[in-house]
């Protein structure tokens, strides 16, 4: 009987120790903010990071609810480049048993698991998926090992030497653009036969069906309908893709690309015509950026060939 009584409190004993510390997660301590943690590895007298600086870590996240558990993101397949490495601008914690709270708890070389509350995620940093991602109750469950800590200093030459790179080799890129484009347009003239020569501001106009209507002048106000190709033939704009309304703008006075300053006055109301644009008459060295993204929808030294038609001037 009385060995009976000694096991049940030794029982009771854990089951009362596991919920103070990691309750209802085997193997993890909880601290006073609230944040779960396991160390599987760690160092007597590694670095600390600071708040302020960047920790570098090998990272996978694990979304755990009540449908399953599923990796989200592993940074050695998202950086393979880096060694399978990420780098994390260490905070100051937003909420109680935030993540950050376990990074200060790290040295380099350690490796531990966190358990993050994904409620907490959604209320300090709302997203609009966020419902669809992290489901109510769930937790994410953060691996990481560290492997090193940089400064804030140290971050920002880096990314500036690797933003200088980036902009040398676009640089070259472009350089070899502007040498093979007299070489591309000359093929594009030969492959589809196109016969008329370029007038004096090398545009080639052709495929012409003169319309009847009111000759287009400089100052005139006018609407196009078009379709712009590179000279691959891979659509890049049209009036289709803005509901067929046709584009207007006041001629002449460089709301558009020089080539359809020069070529739209050669129209009639009514008028169809291709008009192949050497790049000054283009976008030139500058090229057309999507505001969006920063990509290059247009790359600089790019030969268009836009199909026109004159709709209205007036």
């Amino acid at each position: 009987m009385k060995r009976t009584i000694f096991v049940a409190a030794v029982v009771a004993m854990a089951i009362y120790l596991s919920a103070c510390s990691g309750g209802g997660y085997p193997g993890y301590e909880k601290n006073e903010t609230g944040l779960y943690y396991k160390f599987h590895n760690k160092s007597a007298s590694g670095e600390k990071p600071k708040e302020g600086e960047y920790v570098v870590v090998k990272n996978v996240i694990t979304l755990k609810n009540e449908r399953g558990d599923s990796i989200v993101f592993d940074s050695r397949e998202a950086y393979p480049q880096n060694g399978g490495t990420v780098q994390y601008s260490l905070n100051k914690p937003a909420y109680n048993g935030a993540l950050e709270e376990g990074l200060q708890m790290m040295s380099v070389g350690d490796s531990a698991s966190f358990m993050v509350s994904c409620d907490s995620l959604d209320k300090y940093y709302p997203s609009k998926d966020s419902i669809s991602r992290y489901p109510k109750g769930a937790m994410l469950v953060f691996e990481i090992k560290m492997v090193g800590i940089k400064s804030k200093q140290q971050v920002m030459e880096e990314r500036q030497k690797m933003y200088d790179e980036m902009m040398k080799q676009q640089q070259l890129f472009f350089d070899s653009l502007k040498m093979m484009e007299k070489g591309a347009i000359e093929k594009y003239i030969a492959d589809n036969k196109i016969s008329v020569k370029p007038d004096k501001n090398g545009i080639y106009f052709y495929n012409v069906s003169q319309g009847t209507g009111a000759q287009a002048k400089v100052g005139s106000m006018v609407s196009v309908k078009y379709k712009g190709t590179f000279l691959n033939g891979q659509m890049f704009d049209a009036s289709d893709a803005h509901g067929g309304q046709p584009y207007q703008f006041t001629l002449g006075k460089g709301q558009v690309v020089k080539g359809w300053d020069e070529g739209i006055q050669k129209l009639k109301v009514g008028g169809k015509a291709t008009m192949l644009l050497p790049s000054p008459m283009a976008y030139d060295s500058v090229g057309m950026q999507d505001p969006q993204t920063g990509q290059y929808a247009i790359p600089p030294y790019t030969p268009l060939v836009f199909e026109v038609e004159l709709v209205e001037a007036k």
